[in-house]
């Protein structure tokens, strides 16, 4: 039983390394274009949790409570960053309001 169960944690924490390593590579070439198109590069946010995500995740015995604590927080930023955004309905872009 308890084989079986650090078998699933090992699955879980193999997953969770390799999601933060793409998302961190997504940002990374986010901020290549932004470098090779002359665009500012601000800090930002969600890719300082994903990278202590990252560094978290690939130690050999892993805070999962931090891993945890770190996507809450992720999530919370998305949340707002989605309801900062207008809700314009499909196919119309409003004028002159």
């Amino acid at each position: 039983m308890l084989e079986s169960l650090n078998l699933g944690m090992n699955k879980t924490v193999e997953k969770l390394r390799t999601f933060f390593k793409i998302t961190n590579a997504a940002f990374d070439f986010m901020q290549a274009i932004q470098s090779a198109t002359n665009t500012p590069i601000f800090a930002n946010k969600m890719h300082q949790l994903h990278k202590l995500a990252l560094i978290e995740i690939e130690k050999d015995a892993p805070n999962l409570a931090f891993i945890d604590a770190l996507l809450a927080e992720m999530e919370g930023l998305a949340e707002i960053n989605n309801t900062l955004k207008p809700r314009f309905p499909s196919g119309e872009i409003p004028v002159g309001e």
